[in-house]
């Protein structure tokens, strides 16, 4: 078997549903995945690191949420790359989706609000893991590694983006660009 193919689970006759799950559940682990014994679906675990798109993407519903306040905004006023990557940061707390409407059966209305962690990030003030694995949509790691927001995207500079002037004193808020 090719190791680029998904593991396929090979039950005897009498294999319970639960020695499939069980199966699958360490199956998964493996960089290409398996196959679903009960339902002959591919699965697998999904490593999705912090990327500089997510992080620029994220950047661009803070100005949004600067600018006019906080509340949801659909994507198309922030995402310009058309990815939509920045929706995995949901599950790290930085963004959060505007819920459904009840009794709507809706996965996403596209509209998006930026977090107090997602605030305190884009300040440069909070960090955020390096990866994070997700299983189902689930989240089910965090990377113990963490990283600033200058750490992913090399260029930013909170005090040229918005020409910062500290108070006196205040070093709290340094040019984060050379760090």
């Amino acid at each position: 078997m090719s190791k680029n193919r998904p593991k396929r689970y090979c039950p005897d006759l009498f294999a319970t549903l639960r020695e499939a799950r069980e199966w699958l559940y360490e199956a998964v682990e493996a960089p290409q995945g398996a196959i679903c014994p009960c339902c002959d679906r591919p699965d697998n675990i999904y490593k999705r690191n912090v990327s500089k798109q997510m992080v620029t993407e994220l950047w661009s519903l803070y100005k949004v949420t600067e600018c006019h306040g906080r509340d949801y905004y659909h994507n198309s006023t922030f995402c310009h790359l058309g990815s939509m990557e920045y929706g995995k940061l949901k599950h790290i707390g930085l963004l959060g989706p505007k819920p459904s409407e009840q009794g709507v059966d809706q996965k996403s209305s596209g509209m998006w609000a930026i977090t107090d962690k997602g605030i305190a990030f884009c300040q440069a003030r909070l960090p955020v893991p390096r990866y994070f694995n997700l299983y189902h949509d689930e989240l089910i790691y965090v990377s113990d590694e963490l990283r600033m927001i200058y750490d992913i995207w090399p260029e930013f500079s909170y005090n040229a983006i918005f020409r910062y002037t500290p108070w006196p004193g205040d070093g709290d808020h340094d040019d984060h660009q050379h760090h």
